[in-house]
């Protein structure tokens, strides 16, 4: 019965596929693509369109903050000092960025529309940023993330996973992560 017990947590605790985010290891592929999802650009013409998105093309070559957060109002809330944070810590985007996976499989029924046409003004308003929207939660299932969650990963410029954290954000937190990200700036190439 024990050994149930713990089989069972362990497989609830990540899923099946899952490579959960782990310090000192790279951050485990993803890849989210499709006709409406994926990675986030803005054209010329002022339209976001999408485009296949592979953390292994994006993620090496800076600092970055990559946010997984569940569309959700409970899940912004959380992060909220986080990403007051970043946004106010003007970090040279040369060297940094913050990527955002936003997990658009748990949004509450109805709120799916204006919760895509919020990011897309914020991939107007923050050039810097880069966002994925994820409608089929491909992200939370292949790190094993929980769902209507908040998840900061910070990474080197190799990719390696050098923070992670999932919940409630305090200022200690924000702060922690802003030193972080600035002494890894700093380190030469």
């Amino acid at each position: 019965m024990r050994t149930v017990l713990i089989m069972a947590v362990f497989c609830s605790a990540h899923p099946a596929g899952a490579t959960p985010i782990q310090k000192g290891q790279l951050t485990p592929t993803l890849r989210i693509g499709g006709a409406e999802r994926g990675q986030m650009h803005l054209g010329g013409d002022d339209v976001v369109r999408y485009g296949p998105f592979d953390s292994r093309e994006v993620i090496p070559g800076k600092v970055r903050v990559i946010i997984h957060m569940a569309a959700r109002l409970g899940a912004q809330s959380d992060g909220h000092r986080l990403t007051d944070a970043l946004d106010s810590a003007n970090l040279d985007p040369r060297r940094f960025q913050v990527l955002v996976v936003l997990a658009a499989d748990d949004c509450i029924f109805g709120s799916c529309l204006f919760i895509r046409g919020q990011v897309e003004d914020k991939v107007r308003e923050r050039r810097t940023t880069a966002f994925v929207f994820d409608d089929q939660g491909e992200g939370r299932a292949k790190w094993g993330l929980p769902k209507e969650a908040f998840t900061a990963i910070l990474t080197n410029r190799a990719g390696v996973v050098v923070r992670a954290k999932t919940g409630v954000f305090t200022e200690a937190d924000a702060k922690r992560y802003l030193w972080d990200a600035r002494a890894l700036m700093r380190r030469p190439d």
